[in-house]
């Protein structure tokens, strides 16, 4: 089963830092949870802004940045699950700290709910105090 076309759009939007297209995927109720989210749930209208401000230091300290799938699967007509590793250097200052030069992979993967073409939750997972290790902090 292959997952919805709406899922591989999100997921290319996404590696593409294209934070609109990202939102347009979504339910005009569709939600984001996910660890690094100060606000819980984010919201189909917060979504770009709050992307933004989560990947704007990431690129900054992270200059080389990038999403890799690692599977995309359909586990049903309804829910999807993206596996994915955040891959980068630490050339730059993030965390208002100066660059480590370490590299890091950061694991995580997302729960995708679809309804009506669009994607209506997404609950997402990710190692970030393996993270913080890596980076010696």
């Amino acid at each position: 089963m292959e997952p919805p076309s709406v899922v591989k759009t999100y997921v290319d939007a996404w590696c593409r830092y294209d934070f609109e297209a990202v939102a347009r995927t979504f339910a005009s109720d569709g939600v984001l949870r996910e660890p690094a989210s100060e606000e819980q749930p984010v919201t189909r209208d917060q979504l770009k802004d709050y992307a933004t401000k989560i990947m704007e230091p990431l690129l900054i300290g992270f200059p080389d940045a990038r999403w890799e799938t690692v599977a995309l699967n359909a586990i049903s007509e309804k829910f999807a699950v993206w596996q994915w590793i955040f891959r980068g250097t630490n050339t730059g200052a993030f965390g208002g700290k100066p660059p480590t030069h370490r590299q890091i992979e950061l694991p995580g993967c997302e729960v995708i709910e679809i309804a009506d073409g669009n994607i209506r939750n997404i609950q997402g997972y990710c190692d970030l105090l393996g993270f913080h290790r890596q980076l010696g902090r």
